[in-house]
């Protein structure tokens, strides 16, 4: 018998900047730029409220 001894998942947040689509070419966007954080929901939620108090974004809740 095989036994398994269950992990948590760790979860990543993950953000761009600079997406043109499928124009990947295109000359006045040169730069995409990615960063990723493993963080828990309690303390995203903790450092939002901290940091943007009065965001209204459906995005981050």
């Amino acid at each position: 018998m095989v036994s398994f001894r269950k992990r948590d998942i760790e979860c990543f947040r993950v953000d761009e900047s600079g997406y043109t689509g499928f124009d990947l070419l295109n000359p006045d966007q040169r730069f995409q730029g990615a960063s990723a954080i493993a963080i828990s929901d309690e303390d995203a939620a903790c450092l939002i409220k901290e940091h943007f108090p009065r965001l209204q974004a459906s995005e981050l809740n």
